[in-house]
């Protein structure tokens, strides 16, 4: 959406040297943005999302396994995040609200929009990045996705070249990621309809550069999975939520 009044230029130091009166004025103009635009899901062009699928694909495993220990990478986790806007809407653990309940709450939003200027002096404070990135902290934390590049560390330590692997609880798409940055064949399955559709977006648009191929079944794996033939799958690899027992 256009923005004519400037807000998602302002830096924080900008709002903070204003006239109380002034900052006021910019503070209701920057809800009534946020209002009109809806919630600041994160966005990436044809060309982001292939730039970061190769910056899996690229990932160098030597770099990422230390022994037996993976080293945590954020790489990839903009790209799977990006097909999983539904994460925005369910809560942290321990939390009753999550970010995108605190942003349609005009009292919640309006005191955000209040802190981000104070928060971030030397940066664009009402900007769709910061904006979330306030909501995730005021919520307690976004539920999380796998790592794509630890994923495609254990699949590529325990499985070769085109063999078939199956994900029986395949979540937000960071272990679908990793597969597909390796020539393998990925097998997923969830119940929930929100993660199979961005599952296949995922995989529809990275299809005519992955070096994997994949399948996502919308089911539940205790009915599907006795009725695949055993000697079909050659690596199972998932990691299915804990709910209160996870850390």
């Amino acid at each position: 959406m256009a923005d004519p009044q400037g807000i998602l230029t302002l830096f924080g130091r900008d709002v903070l040297n204003m006239p109380l009166k002034k900052r006021e004025i910019f503070i209701n103009r920057a809800f009534e943005y946020w209002r009109k635009c809806g919630f600041p899901y994160p966005s990436l062009s044809a060309e982001e999302i292939k730039s970061e699928y190769y910056k899996v694909k690229n990932v160098n495993i030597d770099n990422v396994l230390d022994g037996n220990v993976i080293k945590s990478s954020t790489i990839g986790l903009r790209l799977a995040n990006y097909f999983h806007p539904q994460m925005w809407h369910l809560t942290a653990h321990n939390h009753k609200k999550s970010p995108a309940d605190h942003f349609y709450d005009d009292e919640t939003l309006l005191k955000l929009l209040r802190k981000a200027f104070k928060f971030w002096p030397n940066r664009r404070c009402w900007n769709s990045q910061c904006l979330r990135s306030l909501l995730r902290i005021y919520s307690g934390g976004r539920v999380a996705n796998f790592r794509p590049t630890a994923a495609k560390v254990i699949i590529n330590l325990f499985s070769n070249t085109g063999d078939t692997i199956l994900d029986f609880c395949s979540g937000f798409g960071g272990r679908l990621l990793g597969a597909l940055a390796l020539n393998r064949h990925y097998v997923g399955i969830d119940p929930s309809t929100h993660q199979v559709d961005g599952l296949n977006k995922m995989y529809q648009r990275l299809k005519p550069v992955a070096a994997g191929t994949s399948e996502i079944h919308n089911d539940c794996a205790e009915d599907l999975m006795p009725h695949l033939d055993s000697e079909s799958i050659d690596l199972i690899f998932t990691s299915p939520p804990y709910y209160n027992v996870e850390r």
